[in-house]
């Protein structure tokens, strides 16, 4: 099973976690990470290598960030030197969904596509979609 990682500012990514098992039911194999008002950017570093070590089951591990640029994606690209792994950012529920919903059926490769399709598709613009269907 791929294991998931989010790594976001705040609870963000725990409450994200949260409501997809609220929809989907309880996931294993996932953790989450919090960056904190003055918690340590070298502890979060060390925090997500120890998490995709954890997660890593064979199939690979998918992190998921919120913000490109943010200093969780940037902790986690970081890592990306020393360990294989595979990172997008802008979670949303719609992505989040997918990823965990695929992780058993795909490879890396393939579930790294199809979240950043749901991440995208999953935006939308309520109100130009109800005045086009008027």
């Amino acid at each position: 099973m791929i294991g998931i990682l989010i790594v976001t500012h705040g609870k963000f990514g725990h409450e994200l976690l949260k409501s997809a098992e609220l929809i989907i039911g309880q996931q294993k194999n996932v953790l989450t990470l919090g960056l904190e008002h003055g918690d340590s950017i070298e502890e979060l570093h060390h925090q997500i290598k120890t998490s995709i070590e954890k997660l890593d089951e064979g199939d690979g591990v998918l992190v998921l960030t919120d913000l490109f640029g943010g200093s969780p994606s940037n902790a986690a690209a970081a890592n990306m030197e020393h360990l294989n792994f595979h990172s997008l950012t802008g979670v949303n529920l719609p992505m989040l969904i997918e990823v965990l919903s695929m992780r058993e059926c795909v490879d890396i490769g393939e579930l790294v596509d199809s979240a950043f399709k749901a991440g995208y598709e999953g935006i939308k613009n309520i109100g130009a979609i109800l005045n086009n269907n008027i």
